[in-house]
């Protein structure tokens, strides 16, 4: 017996009943009761499969929800990452950050954060988590592999089976094995991969699937923003920074500079002072370089550092020492060093002055290197900037035009001092009337000078022309207890004759080292003379004699004096040259007036007596104490004719009577026609005839002049000088 199964008006099966007695009949009521069991089968199935899928549907709403919850969760997370990561602008931060998030979202205890240079040759991991343990891995250079890959074609990398067969390298950064599963993703910015951020399973398979690929993704675009924020926030605070660092600089270089203009480099410490609070920097100072030594001129140290203002600083540089600062001041101007960076001399040199970060900036006068201003850092050690160079250089440079400046308006005013002195004393020389003058003129144009004697030595010179005579003239001495030559001191002229020779001006600063005659020397010495200066005088081309200038003590004559001198030494030699022609001219004039003034008389004269009186006192030779006027007896009969007495005239009371005779034989001397004087200074000498010396024996007459008087060829007479005497004529 058989009835349908019905679900939901539906047939979906049969139910048979078999019997095994073929003889069995069915009743009517074994049908009713097999089409109820039928109908009731049919129910509960129908209901066993609508609780069925009931529960089914129960079933996927959990797991839906319980999707929907972890995906709010992890949405969550990514909002709480992205609220963290935008409130950070300093890396490091970031960095700190990111173990924790990743952990806590992809449920992780390995991850490793890649970053790449801008030149794209070095990568540097900031994160790495091993087994939940931070590690450091130091930097490494690009090479083939898997995130080197990933930067290339910036797209995620699943691996979770077989990594060995699947990686090119043989192992990876974050451990010496490989994982099970690995999961990596590009850190984007616009179309550059900045990095790549990794996690690892080192204990499953098919650990990571395609949601965790965009949440990891989703993690590291935060990443990379927050990354790629945090450099443009360190770009614009460092730009802001050097702008501020900059108008600091330029701030304090400019009042600087404009007080160095101001007060010039009298007020350098100040000017030292805000050089060291534009670079901030513990001291600051101003060195000269003389033959390689460094002599500290100024310094200024800041008085919030720990540093003496007596403290250290540069020894005695030697010529192998510190070349490099030496060539980078003579090319370039400046040189700069930090202490991790400095060559072994100059480190030493660091060392021992405490210096972490020196910059030296040249300071040169005429293109030459004389000196250098040093600003140094004792506690920081950050390297100088270009921008901070230049516009310190600026400094350094307009302090190197001040020196300058200065150096000229020195020599200005020395020229106008120099021009003053000079005028002053050319107006003393020319006021001067007397050679004495003259020396003390050239001496005073010199308020500060050691000299302090003074001599004016002309020469005579002989027919051939070579130096006769050198005498003394004038001479000056403040100390007239010092040992020096009375004026008509004759020097020797072997002696003297290269010393005072000279076409230019000759000094000597110590005569004691000085290359000339020993004897010299010790004459100088003897005179207590330490320095001298020979003054050549000349006129036309004739050197006329020498100024002498000397001193008691060394002296070194300066530049100033070898330019003062020659000039003076020239108007002297003029106005000597003046001076004695205006003495000839004297001379002269009064011998003219002497000469009329006896012409005069002798015209007026009446007898032979006051001839020769007016003659005797008027033009009496020198040293002369008589004067005696002989006629010839006849003159036309011979050239040597007896003499007659005519006149005497005596400077004492005893005179001899007029009308003696003196016959030609007794002076044989005398010959007529003859015109010049004839001068004996011993008329004892053996040369003389003996009737002679008889004659002067006789007249008591030591020594005598013959000035013959004759008219064409015939002689007159004689007028004899004498003197009781010998040598004196």
């Amino acid at each position: 017996m058989a009835a349908p199964l019905r679900l939901r008006d539906e047939k979906k099966g049969v139910i048979e009943i078999i019997d095994d007695q073929p003889t069995r009949v069915w009743t009517d009521e074994d049908r009713t009761f097999l089409q109820e069991i039928s109908h009731q089968l049919g129910l509960a199935l129908e209901n066993s499969q609508l609780y069925s899928t009931i529960q089914k549907e129960l079933s996927e709403r959990v797991k839906a929800e319980r999707e929907t919850l972890r995906r709010n969760n992890d949405l969550s997370n990514l909002n709480q990452i992205g609220q963290q990561l935008s409130q950070l602008v300093n890396q490091q931060q970031i960095f700190e950050i990111i173990a924790p998030l990743v952990q806590k979202m992809m449920n992780v205890e390995n991850l490793l954060l890649t970053l790449v240079n801008k030149d794209k040759t070095l990568l540097s991991f900031p994160v790495c988590l091993v087994n939940g343990i931070n590690n450091n891995l130091a930097p490494r250079p690009m090479q083939p592999g898997y995130q080197e890959s990933m930067l290339e074609d910036r797209k995620p990398l699943l691996i979770n089976r077989n990594l060995s067969a699947t990686l090119a390298e043989p192992k990876i950064d974050h451990s010496n094995y490989l994982p099970y599963s690995l999961l990596a993703v590009p850190l984007l910015t616009g179309d550059r991969a900045a990095g790549v951020l990794s996690v690892f399973d080192y204990q499953n398979e098919d650990a990571f699937d395609q949601v965790q690929i965009e949440l990891l993704s989703s993690v590291a675009a935060q990443v990379a923003t927050a990354l790629e924020n945090a450099n443009l926030f360190n770009e614009i605070t460092n730009t802001l920074q050097l702008i501020e660092n900059r108008q600091r600089v330029q701030s304090k270089v400019t009042d600087a500079v404009a007080e160095l203009s101001l007060k010039g480099s009298a007020e350098i410490t100040s000017f030292l002072e805000s050089l060291a609070q534009a670079s901030l920097c513990e001291r600051a100072l101003f060195a000269e370089i003389n033959n390689l030594s460094w002599q500290i001129v100024a310094s200024y140290t800041s008085p919030e550092s720990n540093l003496s203002e007596t403290t250290s600083v540069y020894p005695n540089v030697e010529a192998e020492e510190l070349v490099e600062v030496m060539e980078d001041l003579e090319k370039i101007g400046w040189h700069s060093r930090l202490l991790s960076n400095a060559s072994e001399p100059e480190k030493q040199w660091l060392i021992a002055n405490d210096i972490q970060s020196i910059l030296i900036l040249a300071v040169k006068r005429d293109n030459k290197l004389d000196g250098f201003i040093a600003l140094e850092k004792h506690a920081s050690v950050e390297e100088w900037k270009v921008e901070e160079i230049n516009i310190l250089r600026t400094a350094s440079e307009a302090f190197s035009n001040t020196l300058i400046r200065e150096d000229l308006l020195k020599q200005l005013r020395g020229s106008l001092s120099e021009t003053e002195n000079l005028y002053s004393a050319s107006h003393q020389l020319a006021l001067a009337s007397t050679m004495q003058e003259m020396i003390m003129a050239v001496i005073s144009s010199f308020s500060t000078s050691e000299v302090n004697r003074g001599e004016i030595v002309l020469f005579d010179y002989n027919m051939e022309g070579r130096i006769s005579r050198m005498t003394i003239v004038a001479n000056y001495s403040d100390d007239s207890t010092k040992p020096h030559f009375e004026l008509g001191h004759e020097y020797a002229v072997e002696l003297y004759e290269k010393l005072f020779s000279s076409a230019s001006p000759v000094y000597f600063d110590h005569l004691a080292d000085a290359t000339i005659d020993e004897i010299l020397k010790e004459i100088f010495q003897d005179q207590e003379i330490h320095s001298l200066a020979v003054l050549p005088l000349w006129s036309v081309n004739v050197q006329t004699g020498v100024l002498l200038l000397e001193t008691n003590k060394p002296h070194r004559f300066s530049m100033l004096e070898k330019r003062t001198y020659p000039p003076l030494v020239d108007q002297m030699s003029t106005a000597i040259q003046n001076l004695r022609l205006f003495e000839s001219t004297q001379i002269a004039l009064a011998e003219t007036e002497l000469l009329f003034r006896i012409s005069s008389g002798i015209a007026n004269s009446s007898s032979m007596e006051e001839l020769v009186s007016l003659v005797g006192e008027n033009a009496m030779p020198k040293n002369c104490e008589s004067l005696q006027l002989y006629i010839a007896s006849d003159a036309r009969s011979s050239q040597s004719p007896d003499f007659s007495l005519v006149g005497t005239y005596s400077t004492g009371s005893e005179q001899r009577p007029s009308g003696l005779k003196l016959p030609a034989s007794a002076l044989p001397f005398l010959e007529f026609p003859s015109s010049n004087p004839i001068l004996l200074d011993d008329t004892t000498d053996v040369d003389l005839p003996v009737v002679s010396q008889t004659y002067f024996r006789n007249a008591g007459i030591a020594a005598a002049i013959f000035i013959p008087l004759q008219t064409a060829t015939n002689p007159v007479g004689f007028m004899l000088a004498s003197s009781t005497k010998t040598g004196v004529l």
